[in-house]
Order: C-alpha cells, then structure tokens, then sequence
C-alpha cells in the first residue's frame, strides 16, 4: 500500500503511516490524505485514522485490522476495505458466413450395400480420410442420400443410404457441416456471424457464476469495444494452429480493417487492458473431428497471446459425435472455450502442474478436456486465480 500526502511527501510499503497538517474548514478538522493503490487485481486496502499518530502504529493487517468490521481499541475511523478491480475489454469480431468442406467429381457406379436399403457408390473423387463423410450428405440428380462410411484414397467408395440406387453422373458429397431439408440443396450447419452464448460466462458481473474472471477481480467490459467490432472477417473453413496462421486469419481486424485507420496507439494498454476474440468455422483438416477418430479442436489462441478463435463447426460436431460425459449443451461449451481461450491470453497453464499449454492436473476450466467438465468444475485452478492477481499487464 502506498500512501502519499498531497502535495507534501511521499510514503511507500504496506502499513504505511503518515501525519498531515490538520486544518479547521467551515468550524470542521479536516486532514487531507491521497491514497495511490497499485494495479494488481485483487489488492485490497483499508485506511485508519487518528489523531494521534501512537493509536497507530501498532496495527497491522496480520492481527488486528480485519477486512472488515471495527478495528478493536481503534480511537479514531476506519474506512470500508477499498479493493481493486480491473476490467479486461473485449473486441468481438465474427468471421464471414463461411462453407463447410464438400467436393465435387463423378458418380461412376453403383452396387447393392452391405445392409438393408443401403448402395456402395463409387465416386471419382479422392478422399483424404476413412469416414470423413460419416453422417454427411452424397448429392446427385437433385436427390440427396446420407453417407453412413467412406474409404479413402481416389475412386473411393461411399455407403449411402437409399430406396434405390443413386444416378450415375455428376455427384457432390459433402461432410456434416452441412444438412438439407429433403432434397434441397445442402447449407452449412453453422454461422460463423453468430456468436450467441460465446460470452455467457463472461457477464460485467463481480458474481462467479456469472463472471468466471470474477475470483482474480477482473470484469469483462463487453461494449467499450463495439467501434472495433467486425462482422465480416474473411471466412477461412480451416485454421492450421501455428501463429503465423491465427494472426493472418484476424489480426487485419484486431482494433482496425484492412486499408482504414491504423489500430490506435492507445488500443491496448497496461492500463486499458484488451483481449480480442474471433469466431471461426474449423480448425486444420486434421484437426476437425471428422472423421470422429480425429481430434476436434474447438479453439486456438496465438501464442503470442492477442487472437482467440473460437471454432463453432467443431463445438457443434464433437458434441453431437462424441456424446462427452456430463452432455454440457453447445451453447455452454461455446462458453467454456471462450473462457478458456482468454486465460491462454492471459497466459495461464504454464507453471507447475501444466501440460501442453493446459491444467490437466485438476478439473478446472484450463483443462484440456473442457467440454467434458461438470459446471461446478467449469472455474479457474486457484494457482491461475494467483497468476492472474499478480498481473500488471495487458494480457
């Protein structure tokens, strides 16, 4: 704590006491003291006063100024605890609508299938993965027929299912991204402009229910930001995880567009603090969770710590796939990750207890399974909670 008379003298360290000049104002003592806080989260101060300096000198925080109450054998007043509070300002940007993953080619034969209403289609098209087009959609002649497995390789072979074989000629065959009323032609199953629920645990709220940065003493500024806003992030269907690659996909948008004003001097500062939070489609195409055997990387934060993307396509399908113990909703893993990817900002799991950038050591929302968390586990480790109280910059 440091406290500093104005405009006389300067005292620094915790427990400070210093005298000032008493004055008579309007038939009142009055004594004018200026307190200076730090800017660490989560510090908390409380002023004493008395008119005699001995009544204090003695008092510490460690066994006789409580956080908060009366202070016993205090002649004098003592102040409300003063703690403080830092606000992190959030630039939500959204990309483009953007196009799930289908190719196109040649529908060249067909044979009955291995089960009841079911063909062997050969397509020659080749497919990078065994069952990337599991629970997808073979479109031909206008009639759309849902896959049920694929091989890979070219000239692969897909089983659909159908009451009768699919035409031979030009076939479209596209992987759960997308879904089709009927026969109508086939849209992608998500909208990367829409960013509902990805801010649900991030509410300007000192609550932790509603705030999960509320037990570091931190509250998201959800609109300060909104000049930056962007809709219209060009829309990438993948993002391979490197820095390079989740710079490139935003960064043009991070407090600025391309070829407009230059990204203020003062966007971010140690006093203004910044985080900046992108929806996207998928992340690389090995990463995408199809097939399910693959891993579904729901977001990705550049390790130098200013982009989060926040990939809704993968959020979708890994929990409609993969069925994740305790069945959190997709409307609350988008939460989670959300949170998740800003604590990389901050760059939490990295000490003691760490691995690959997680804390697999607890459940906790840094954990690398997120999705699979009861909600009571859905909270910063206490360790991160003490990272982030000892933070003076802009993450």
């Amino acid at each position: 704590m440091r406290l500093r008379p104005f405009p006389f003298m300067r005292f620094d360290g915790e427990g400070a006491v210093v005298e000032v000049e008493t004055r008579i104002v309007r038939g009142k003592a009055v004594a004018l003291v200026e307190l200076a806080t730090t800017f660490a989260p989560g510090d908390n101060f409380r002023v004493l006063a008395a008119c005699e300096r001995p009544i204090l000198s003695g008092l510490n925080d460690l066994n006789s100024v409580s956080t908060n109450g009366p202070v016993a054998a205090l002649n004098g007043l003592a102040a409300a605890q003063l703690s403080v509070w830092r606000r992190v300002h959030i630039e939500q940007d959204c990309m483009a609508d953007t196009p799930g993953d289908m190719q196109a080619g040649r529908l060249t034969a067909t044979v009955a299938g291995p089960g009841a209403g079911q063909f062997i289609v050969i397509v020659n098209i080749n497919i990078a993965a065994a069952n990337q087009y599991e629970h997808g959609i073979l479109r031909t002649a206008g009639t759309n027929y849902p896959i049920v497995s694929n091989t890979a390789g070219a000239g692969a072979l897909l089983v659909v299912t159908a009451a009768a074989a699919p035409a031979i000629g030009p076939v479209e065959i596209f992987e759960d991204d997308w879904e089709a009323a009927g026969n109508a032609a086939p849209t992608t199953r998500v909208n990367t402009q829409d960013d509902a629920n990805l801010y649900d645990m991030l509410s300007e709220s000192n609550r932790r229910d509603l705030n999960r940065f509320a037990d570091a003493y931190i509250q998201p500024a959800l609109t300060t930001l909104d000049a930056f806003d962007s809709a219209d992030v060009p829309g990438i269907t993948h993002v391979v995880s490197t820095n390079a690659d989740i710079l490139a996909a935003a960064d043009a948008y991070r407090g600025q567009r391309p070829l407009g004003t230059p990204r203020p001097a003062n966007y971010e500062t140690d006093v203004f603090w910044v985080v900046y939070v992108c929806t996207g489609f998928e992340a690389a195409k090995t990463e995408d969770n199809d097939p399910v055997t693959e891993d579904g990387i729901r977001g990705l934060t550049a390790g130098t710590g200013e982009i989060s993307l926040v990939f809704l396509e993968t959020t979708r399908d890994t929990q409609a796939t993969e069925n994740p113990p305790n069945a959190p909703t997709v409307a609350d893993v988008r939460a989670r990750v959300t949170v998740h990817e800003m604590g990389h900002q901050f760059r939490l799991a990295s000490g003691q207890g760490t691995q690959g950038r997680h804390r697999d050591d607890g459940m906790n929302i840094m954990n690398s399974i997120v999705d699979c968390l009861q909600a009571a586990d859905t909270f910063f480790n206490p360790n991160e909670v003490a990272t982030m109280r000892t933070r003076h910059l802009s993450p």
